[in-house]
C-alpha cells in the first residue's frame, strides 16, 4: 500500500500539471487555429483563416501520400502568411496535382 505522504505529493503534482496545461491552452485562445486544405492544381493555394497574421507561425503536415510526395521533393511547400489568409507555394514554382491534403496549425505569439 502506498504511503499517504507520497499520494499527497502525487496529487499536488497532478494539480500543478493540470493548472499548467490550462494556462498554456488559455495563452493561445484566439491566437491559434488548425485545419486542412486540399491544394489547388496550381503553384499557389490561398487559405483564408481569420487567425492568420503577417507574423503567424504556420506548421504544415501532409495528410495523404500525394502531399507527402510533394513535401519530399523540389516542390516542397513554403508559407507566405498575411492578415486573414496565407499562401502555400511550391518551392520550384511547379503546380501541385490538386489532390494533396495538407494539415496546418496557425500560432500567433504576441
Amino acid at each position: 500500500m502506498a504511503d499517504a505522504s507520497i499520494l499527497s505529493k502525487v496529487d499536488g503534482i497532478n494539480k500543478n500539471l493540470a493548472a499548467l496545461v490550462k494556462a498554456t491552452a488559455n495563452a493561445f485562445v484566439g491566437n491559434a487555429a488548425q485545419g486542412q486544405v486540399t491544394l489547388s492544381a496550381a503553384a499557389t493555394t490561398t487559405v483564408t483563416n481569420s487567425v492568420s497574421q503577417v507574423g503567424s507561425f504556420i506548421i504544415l503536415t501532409p495528410l495523404n501520400a500525394s502531399a507527402a510526395t510533394l513535401q519530399g521533393g523540389a516542390t516542397a511547400l513554403y508559407v507566405v502568411p498575411a492578415n486573414g489568409s496565407f499562401k502555400l507555394k511550391t518551392a520550384n514554382g511547379s503546380n501541385a496535382a490538386g489532390t494533396e491534403i495538407i494539415g496546418f496549425i496557425i500560432v500567433n505569439i504576441a
